[in-house]
């Protein structure tokens, strides 16, 4: 009989170590994480580079209007969300270059704070 109860206590020890073993992240889940990490960091990349192809097609949208002295424009951008900053002759040009910059592809909104001269 004390075979058979020390056989039991090493097979419940080894069971309750397997079970603890199996409760630890291995290989997979670690590299799982990792997996996620690199998608949210290369999310982000994306994002970036998203804000600066639309920087660049708004600042040339601008520059190709004879309306605008487009070096006193700046334009600033974040996910998408635009703010024109600078200043402009009067208010007729303001709201045209809101109006050129909100239809560019992948802008979300446009914050005009333009400033009328005079």
């Amino acid at each position: 009989m004390k075979v058979k109860k020390t056989s039991l206590i090493f097979i419940m020890m080894a069971l309750a170590l397997g079970l603890a073993a199996c409760n630890q992240d291995g290989p997979a889940e670690n590299a799982g994480e990792k997996i996620d990490n690199a998608r949210e960091d290369l999310g982000d990349t994306i994002e970036e580079i998203d804000d600066g192809v639309i920087t660049t097609k708004a600042k040339a949208e601008l520059l190709a209007k004879k309306d605008f002295k487009s070096i006193q424009i700046s334009v600033e951008i974040h996910k998408g969300n635009v703010i024109l900053s600078g200043f402009v002759d009067d208010l007729a040009t303001k709201k045209k270059a809101e109006q050129i910059v909100a239809k560019i592809e992948g802008v979300e909104s446009v914050k005009n704070g333009l400033v009328v001269k005079g």
